[in-house]
């Protein structure tokens, strides 16, 4: 059941790559939506906030959105949503997170020098320890 009209997500990622162990950044996403069934992102990541939802402040709990995060599972607040071809969506997220050292997502290596050196060798299906992503098979985004 896809709940996305394939071929329309765009995304716009800008990651802020800080000295240390973690890093930040901020990702504006567009996208069409069919209906309010099933519609969520991926994030294996440590934090995120939406920033809004079609220019609509997402409703706090205890000073987070933790709250919409199930198992790896981002919710979009589907009343937030537009609906149909001609409706597109438009989202925004801030996250951060940890560099890894497991071969996936964003890594980070201090050298004997002090130097860090960060780099990725990720494919798509890990990309959700990244940043938050639609991760279905059937969704596509250049």
């Amino acid at each position: 059941f896809n709940s996305i009209f394939a071929g329309t997500i765009s995304y716009n990622l800008h990651i802020n790559l800080h000295k240390g162990k973690n890093y930040d950044g901020h990702l504006e996403m567009e996208f069409n939506a069919k209906n309010p069934d099933s519609i969520f992102l991926e994030y294996l990541g440590n934090n995120f906030r939406y920033e809004h939802i079609n220019q609509q402040q997402v409703p706090l709990q205890d000073d987070s959105h933790e709250y919409l995060r199930d198992n790896g599972y981002l919710k979009i607040p589907t009343d937030l949503l537009f609906y149909g071809p001609e409706n597109k969506n438009h989202l925004k997220i801030n996250f951060d997170n940890s560099y890894h050292t497991d071969g996936w997502g964003i890594h980070s290596n201090i050298d004997i020098d002090g130097t860090q050196y960060i780099y990725t060798q990720n494919v798509p299906h890990y990309f959700s320890k990244i940043c938050p992503v639609f991760d279905q098979p059937d969704l596509k985004a250049r």
